[in-house]
């Protein structure tokens, strides 16, 4: 029985929450057209039902698109659903994007989505210079932003497969493949700014572009793909539409045996495992995740010094030791095994990715450990890097100086921990570790930045509000609201930008409408220098008490007792209010100054 077959018979059998664990399985797996389109059936009727739907997020997603729609609307909702969100579509006339997009009055405004996905092809491409082409896209794309504060997600143009100049037309710039290639890199350059662009030419590529276009298709109903390229699409704009959400995951934890290297590492020996190319092209393809933000952990089965043998005695291995946040080598199942991986690096349970080659340990991972997303790899390692690539889990809108500098934040914190074993009390750690801390508004360099915390801080964060990033450059400019940014270093490196809040002057009132911190440096105290920040902007304003809230959620237990710690009370209405009169400073173990890395 197929994992599909199993989903629907759990679901006419009367449990709907096992039937969208299963099919949510069957998802993981490459799946034909016609049976994506039976998923996506069996997926509407689950997010229908009320013991599923209260665990989807719901997210307003605009269509805008220059061609046929109507196939790849429940591929967009089925990629959702497996990622756990309630994806409400709103689909656009036929070929109007521009006029949705210029006119204020449009239904597209009205929807109010929070991300808007610009759905075009080559056919869209006007002729004339790729320079002018191109800022009549970002003229769209700042339309869409200003007017609607949604994130833009575009497809960059899948060059067709006929080409009337021949071989000649990749050396031309002002007509055929040569001016598409030019145009693509020029919407690339200038992406980035709540704009997020997805690489359909490579799509197109990948599946091969005699299979990506059928002029079938097109002229019998404007449908610009054929139906595998619109499965490989739907897929690709559903992660990248993760990313600006803040949903994709954070960290891959690997298994080794069989999946780093060949062979067991308790029975073989260093020496005797298989470091063959494949094993070797698998961790060139991790190093570079890691390389780019992604965290790597270790989850095996085995005794933890075999396990660390081969890293330290096969020098041909691409990845070190170092290259690892976490390394867990024991005989624990390996779900709870996650859990504390999780928690030693601060994350909750649905930031991380497992890839494993055994079917049984997947299966347990699925069961107990739902929420993460696990990668079963095939018997042949020259298919692993390619498996984990095209589930697409670790998709970006871009990439901050935090992101690239994680793996090394969590070298040095690894250093932070035997310091903090060795110190008589948590005082003379803290005062160890030399800490300096730089506060001040929003500025626009840093604006993707605070935007990644808003939308993806989850535990040390009062009120989860998100904001996109045009909202958060209005808030910037409303002379009636405060913002703040800081960052964090020690003596071992630097935090980066760690923390954010958002005040709104109300009267007498100094209101946090925001207030949160990466979890990455929760037990540092800053939160007590940020209350310092925030008496001393509420002065300067003019407040006579500063009022907050805490909103719980099913994982922002960690800022529950943030306001009554700081001496906030709760009034009649529920609030949390101090009055300024009677606040004072609170001493704390972090410099004002310059945050950058230690000498």
């Amino acid at each position: 029985m197929s994992g599909l077959s199993r989903a629907r018979s759990l679901l006419e059998g009367g449990d709907p929450v096992a039937a969208a664990a299963e099919l949510r399985a069957a998802l993981a797996v490459p799946l034909e057209y016609l049976e994506q389109m039976n998923a996506a059936k069996l997926a509407a009727r689950l997010a229908a039902d009320p013991a599923v739907a209260p665990t989807l997020t719901p997210v307003r997603l605009a269509v805008l698109g220059s061609s046929t729609t109507a196939q790849l609307l429940p591929l967009l909702r089925l990629r959702g659903f497996q990622e756990g969100l309630q994806v409400e579509l709103y689909d656009a006339p036929l070929g109007a994007y521009p006029q949705e997009i210029l006119d204020p009055a449009s239904g597209l405004y009205a929807f109010k989505p929070q991300a808007a996905l610009l759905y075009v092809n080559y056919r869209d491409a006007r002729p004339g210079p790729a320079e002018a082409e191109a800022a009549r896209w970002q003229s769209l794309w700042k339309a869409l932003k200003d007017r609607a504060g949604c994130a833009v997600l575009m497809n960059n143009f899948d060059a067709p497969v006929e080409r009337p100049w021949g071989n000649l037309e990749a050396g031309l710039a002002d007509r055929g493949l040569g001016r598409l290639r030019r145009l693509n890199a020029l919407l690339a350059e200038s992406a980035g700014s709540g704009v997020a662009l997805l690489d359909q030419e490579h799509l197109s590529a990948v599946l091969g572009k005699e299979r990506w276009h059928d002029p079938r298709f097109w002229e019998h109903s404007m449908q610009a793909m054929s139906f595998e390229g619109l499965t490989r699409y739907a897929a690709e704009a559903a992660a990248l539409l993760l990313a600006v959400l803040g949903r994709s995951r954070k960290c891959l934890v690997v298994d080794l045996d069989n999946t780093l290297w060949g062979g067991v590492a308790g029975d073989d020996g260093a020496a005797g495992l298989d470091l063959s190319e494949g094993y070797l092209e698998f961790q060139r393809y991790l190093k570079a995740l890691k390389e780019r933000g992604v965290l790597l952990a270790v989850c095996s089965k085995n005794e933890e010094a075999a396990a660390r043998e081969p890293f330290e005695k096969r020098p041909e291995m691409a990845l070190k030791l170092d290259d690892f946040a976490a390394f867990v080598a024991n005989w624990e199942d390996k779900a709870a095994n996650l859990r504390a991986i999780a928690r030693t690096l601060s994350l909750t349970t649905d930031a991380l990715a497992l890839a494993d080659d055994n079917p049984t340990e997947c299966a347990l991972v699925r069961r107990f450990c739902p929420e993460v997303a696990v990668v079963e790899l095939s018997g042949d390692p020259a298919e692993f890097a390619r498996e984990l690539d095209r589930r697409r889990l670790f998709e970006s809108a871009a990439v901050s100086a935090e992101d690239s500098g994680r793996a090394a934040h969590f070298q040095a914190e690894s250093q932070r921990r035997k310091l903090s074993e060795a110190a008589t009390d948590v005082d003379a750690f803290l005062k160890d570790l030399d800490m300096r801390a730089a506060a001040g508004p929003f500025e626009e360099k840093d604006l993707a930045r605070v935007v990644q915390l808003i939308n993806k801080t989850n535990q040390f964060n009062l009120t989860t509000r998100r904001a996109t990033e045009p909202e958060t450059r209005a808030l910037m400019k409303d002379p009636d609201v405060r913002t703040l940014s800081v960052r964090l270093a020690d003596r071992l490196g630097d935090y980066g930008l760690v923390s954010a809040v958002i005040l709104r002057k109300r009267g007498a009132c100094l209101e946090i409408d925001t207030w949160l911190m990466s979890c990455r440096v929760l037990g540092r105290r800053l939160e007590w220098f940020v209350f310092n920040r925030l008496l001393a902007e509420a002065r300067a304003a003019g407040a006579a008490s500063l009022v907050g809230d805490y909103l719980p959620t099913a994982k922002n237990a960690p800022a529950k007792n943030l306001l009554p710690s700081l001496g906030f009370e709760q009034d009649k209405d529920g609030r949390w209010r101090l009055e300024l009169a009677a606040a004072k400073t609170l001493e704390v173990p972090i410099r004002n100054g310059t945050a950058t890395t230690a000498r």
